[in-house]
């Protein structure tokens, strides 16, 4: 998929998979600042979303807006403004043994 194209779809895919050797870290950034929906919420949510096509632009409907909305309720990016920042989004909401729905490729 091309950061520039309009549409996308919703996968469910190991965590292992996604990121191969590279390091990732959990970022929960507006945990403090903002209500965390119940985690069987997130994840009823999450897997009924499997699949879907979903529309998709770098800057207003990206993975970090569809998992901050998962886990907030409010689609909100913090890459968005930073120039290309070296980050990859990735959305795990689904899997029970890494239960946080938002992380960043490092």
């Amino acid at each position: 998929m091309s950061v520039f194209t309009e549409k996308a779809y919703i996968r469910k895919d190991p965590l292992n998979l996604v990121v191969g050797r590279d390091r990732y870290q959990v970022n929960n950034i507006f945990d403090g600042k903002m209500d965390v929906r119940p985690i069987q919420e997130i994840l009823k949510e999450a897997e009924g979303r499997v699949g879907d096509e979903v529309n998709y632009s770098v800057t207003s409907a990206n993975c970090e807006h569809f998992v901050t909305d998962l886990r907030y309720g409010v689609a909100r990016s913090g890459q968005v403004g930073r120039p290309l920042a070296p980050t990859a989004c990735i959305y795990v909401a689904t899997r029970r043994d890494f239960p946080s729905p938002g992380c960043q490729g490092r």
